[in-house]
This record gives structure tokens, C-alpha cells and sequence, in this order.
């Protein structure tokens, strides 16, 4: 299973993980496995690269962590929240269809 875990301060997304594989398919070959690190890692590149947000992310195999750094000014705050919640859907589309392989708690 897969679960995107996001927590929040303020109504605003400071962190979120994915942890796990979907086991939908072979290793290496799981679209949802892939689809969802797809969504978590354009989020987190798209952090600093259209919103200008600084994050610290660790990655390893299973595991994807991503935590917004210091206070965004309101501007960057409003891209990073376009962002991140456009990543939520995104997963959670997925996981209405594959509800046994992926989860998402918003804390």
C-alpha cells in the first residue's frame, strides 16, 4: 500500500510523505507505484522551481519526504498551495480508483 501522508499548519500544506509500494504490478513495471511518485516529485520540483519555495526532500526506495523551509512570503505561499493541493487531487483521484493500494491521510 501506498499512503501519502500531509500535514498542515494554518490551512497550508508544510510537509507531506509517501511511504510504500502499490504492489499493482511488477516491481519496476507498477503504474501506480509510478504515477504517484510521479505526482509527489513534480510537486516538490515544482516547490522551488515555480513557486520559489525552499524544501528539504529525502528520498530513498518507498519512501519520498518533502518539508516547505522557512515562511514563504504570501505570493509564494498562494503557488506553493496551487501546488500541493493540485498534488492531492491528483493522488487521491488515484486512490478512489485503487483504494486497496493507495491512501491518503490529511492530518
Amino acid at each position: 500500500m501506498v499512503e501519502l501522508r500531509i500535514r498542515r499548519s494554518g490551512g497550508h500544506v508544510t510537509r507531506f510523505t509517501l511511504r510504500g509500494h502499490a504492489e499493482c504490478g511488477e516491481h519496476g513495471s507498477d503504474l501506480v507505484c509510478a504515477a504517484t511518485s510521479a505526482l509527489v516529485i513534480a510537486a516538490a520540483n515544482g516547490l522551488l522551481q515555480h513557486a520559489g519555495v525552499s524544501r528539504a526532500v529525502r528520498q530513498r526506495s518507498g519512501y519520498f519526504d518533502c518539508s516547505i523551509l522557512n515562511s514563504p512570503s504570501a505570493d509564494a505561499r498562494a503557488r506553493a498551495d496551487a501546488i500541493l493541493e493540485t498534488m492531492i487531487s491528483g493522488i487521491r483521484a488515484i486512490s478512489q480508483e485503487y483504494p486497496e493500494n493507495v491512501s491518503v491521510i490529511d492530518t
